[in-house]
């Protein structure tokens, strides 16, 4: 049976853990939620101030080539390079029969080209210069317009300032030829001016990405204008992003090829080191821009992924370890985990506590209830509060107080002679009983203290034949009387009829013969003044002391029961002789 106390501390700490995974639960989900959020609100705020940075250089750079772009476009229609203009000279599908013109007017055009590109050179030279990781300028006509003046090229690589260069001879490479030529035809054949994929330059030994107009008047193609800025300059950026602990950010070409990666060499493609988790996430890339995270796994480490789309077509991408994304909010709900635990701990202790302060009064109500029941009812029930258990234990502390008096009145009245008014048979055998257990406990040879004094009322019958019980009564309390008096510290008890019986323990034991020399005296006394039969003391009396060799109460009661006989016997032959010689 378990007590209140565990049923309340069990149903309480029930509550408590229910309350509080029900706390914890919804505010890990929480948690986890707004984690996630927060997550994907980080990479992509990485991943647009990233975005920002690169395309604020890139768009310097596809600003200047426009300008300049406009420029010469503007300029080239204020020249007259031939009578009539080059229109006249085109034919229907807007191509020039360069074999169709004049020496003369090859000239004027060599004349009108070779002044408009000293313009655009100068301006081309000063906007270079102010623009930061371009390592290349260039303005190339084509090739149907002259055949001696082409353009101009200008490099700094390898230079601490931009030097002109021969310019690539175009009739040398296959228009498929990226490496030399691409920067040429691919413009030329979109028709509009564009990013560049970024590709490694045979002519000036730089991987780099250009920025290249276009330039067309009248229908006709004049040739392009372009700006090329190098490899590391366009990664510097995204070099010295920092994306968590171990993060990192790269950029890809729409087809996944690497241009920039920290692990992964440049032209490498994605799919063949990242299998099919690159499929799917390559798969994704041709979006503009991730609205969520995407996840991919790559050498037993799980990742996410936010990407968007540069100004010159790339992919810029921004990955982490999910173990560091998640890490703050991870250990948030470690922390609170821990803290559920210790509220836990510390409302079950608090708890415990209390119900030990509030079942303590029940659990004395009990003890003492197991006690009453048992026969004990000296319970000290101290408990004061002024709640139902004060109440309670108050209520029961005066119910055992008017038991203890009615036991103890019944006790009384059980143990109690109603005639005399000391202890009866019944008080007796209780006293002897006890004895019993101390000879039964006492070591062999030892004595244990004790004496008992019978004594039995001569003549009761007679004064009740002569006199009438009333009388008889009467002489039998004159009679105990006179016994209390004389053992006043010791148990007075009336065995029945008119036998009493005296124990003799401690001081009186010790004073045994002297107490009853008083007995006799006083009885003798006291039978001086008595007028009527029941005023008088006439007692028998025996005792008998507890020897070493008794083993029960019975022996010694039987010998002062014996003594207490013969004691009869004589005072029964003294008083016949007594009445023979008051006949004679």
């Amino acid at each position: 049976m378990h007590s209140i106390r565990t049923k309340i501390t069990l149903l309480t700490i029930v509550a408590i853990l229910v309350s509080v995974l029900s706390v914890g639960g919804v505010s890990t989900l929480s948690i986890k939620s707004e984690g996630y959020r927060s997550t994907n609100q980080e990479m992509t705020l990485i991943c647009q101030n990233l975005e920002k940075t690169v395309d604020e250089y890139l768009d310097s750079i596809s600003q200047s080539v426009d300008v300049i772009s406009r420029y010469a476009s503007e300029e080239l229609g204020k020249a007259e390079m031939v009578d009539g203009g080059l229109l006249s000279l085109a034919q229907a599908d807007h191509q020039l029969d360069h074999s169709s013109f004049t020496p003369k007017q090859v000239a004027q055009i060599d004349q009108c080209l070779e002044a408009h590109t000293y313009k655009i050179e100068d301006l081309f030279h000063s906007v270079a210069r102010h623009t930061n990781g371009v390592v290349a300028y260039y303005y190339r006509f084509n090739t149907e317009l002259s055949d001696d003046v082409k353009g101009f090229f200008y490099t700094k690589v390898g230079n601490a300032a931009f030097v002109s260069q021969p310019l690539t001879d175009l009739s040398a490479y296959d228009r498929d030829d990226v490496e030399h030529v691409g920067w040429f035809y691919l413009p030329q054949d979109r028709g509009r001016a564009s990013w560049l994929p970024s590709y490694y330059n045979a002519n000036i030994d730089v991987t780099m990405t250009s920025y290249v107009c276009p330039l067309y008047k009248s229908g006709i193609f004049m040739g392009i204008i372009g700006m090329d800025i190098s490899y590391d300059t366009l990664v510097r950026s995204v070099k010295e992003a920092r994306v968590y602990s171990t993060g990192y950010a790269c950029l890809l070409e729409e087809d996944g090829t690497v241009v920039y990666h920290p692990k992964l060499e440049y032209g490498t493609n994605i799919s063949a080191v990242f299998s099919d988790s690159a499929y799917a996430l390559l798969s994704q890339l041709k979006a503009t821009e991730s609205k969520e995270l995407l996840s991919f796994r790559v050498g037993g480490v799980d990742k996410m992924v936010a990407f968007t789309t540069l100004s010159n077509g790339m992919k810029l991408l921004v990955s982490a370890p999910v173990r560091e994304i998640t890490a703050n909010w991870t250990q948030l709900i470690f922390y609170q985990t821990v803290a559920s635990v210790l509220i836990l701990l510390f409302f079950a202790s608090i708890m415990a506590v209390t119900l030990g302060h509030i079942t303590e009064p029940l659990r004395r109500l009990t003890e003492a209830s197991r006690r009453i029941s048992d026969g004990d009812y000296d319970v000290v029930l101290d408990y004061e509060g002024d709640d139902e258990l004060g109440i309670l234990t108050g209520s029961f502390r005066h119910l055992v107080s008017h038991l203890r008096i009615y036991i103890k009145d019944l006790n009384s009245r059980a143990y109690r002679d109603a005639l005399t008014g000391v202890k009866n048979k019944g008080a007796f055998d209780i006293y002897q009983r006890k004895l019993n257990d101390q000879l039964s406990l006492a070591e062999p040879g030892s004595v244990v203290e004790f004496a008992i004094l019978m004594l039995d009322c001569n003549g009761l019958k007679d004064i009740n034949d002569r006199c009438g019980h009333d009388k008889g009564d009467a002489y039998l309390r004159t009679a105990c009387h006179h016994i209390c008096n004389t053992y006043a510290h010791s148990p007075v008890f009336r065995l029945g009829g008119d036998e009493f019986a005296v124990l003799l323990q401690s001081e009186d034991y010790l004073r045994r013969e002297e107490l009853l020399t008083q007995f006799q005296e006083r009885a003798t006394v006291h039978n001086l003044d008595a007028e009527q039969p029941w005023e008088r003391i006439d007692i028998a009396v025996g005792m008998a002391v507890c020897l070493n060799t008794d083993t029960s109460v019975e022996s010694v009661l039987r010998r002062a029961d014996e003594a207490m006989y013969e004691n009869k016997r004589r005072s029964k032959t003294r008083r016949r002789a007594g009445e023979s010689v008051s006949a004679e």
